[in-house]
């Protein structure tokens, strides 16, 4: 007579509980967090798209291209807008950039918020006059505005915000990346 064995022992079926067991508490945590942002890829993005409209302004004669910020509807981006004169009545106005070999917009993480932006401070705070929007404007010459954007880092608990300043440089038209928000120096009238 032959014994047939037909199903798993207690032993068998813990060992397999633990095992998958083991497998979740090292899985588990690394898809619930958060990645980190990596800062030097924002500023290369950025500065691309700097680089772009001063590229655009120095090539079109008589033409002013400039950087738009949004922080609208919770969606953080900056896009690339070049002037445009309406030929029947002169009102100039700004459009999105277009080309086939760049990408003349920049949609910030989702944990990324821009939180302010100032160009003196003469000036209040650039979103609040403007409802959500900042301008860096670059001269046909090549030179730009000088601009201070503060960009927030946030985590899920709200608690750990980090923060970081874009400034623009104005006669490289090229941000460089500070820690912490830094507003302008106060200039004497």
């Amino acid at each position: 007579m032959v014994n047939k064995k037909l199903g798993f022992t207690l032993f068998e079926i813990m060992m397999v509980m633990a095992v998958i067991g083991i497998f979740a508490a090292i899985a588990i945590p690394s898809f619930t967090r958060q990645k980190k942002v990596d800062w030097k890829l924002i500023l290369n993005e950025v500065n691309n798209l700097a680089s772009i409209a001063r590229q655009e302004t120095i090539i079109t004669p008589m033409t002013t291209c400039r950087l738009s910020f949004s922080n609208a509807d919770e969606i953080y981006k900056i896009v690339v807008e070049k002037q445009q004169t309406d030929a029947e009545t002169g009102k100039i106005s700004y459009a999105q950039l277009n080309s086939s070999y760049f990408q003349t917009e920049y949609q910030l993480p989702k944990n990324l918020i821009i939180k302010a932006a100032y160009l003196n401070t003469n000036k209040p705070e650039l979103f609040a006059e403007n409802k959500g929007k900042a301008f860096c404007y670059m001269a046909p010459c090549g030179l730009s505005q000088e601009l201070m954007v503060h960009v927030a880092e946030t985590s899920k608990d709200a608690k750990n915000e980090i923060h970081k300043t874009l400034h623009m440089l104005p006669f490289f038209s090229k941000f460089e990346l500070l820690d912490d928000w830094i507003k302008p120096e106060k200039s004497k009238p």
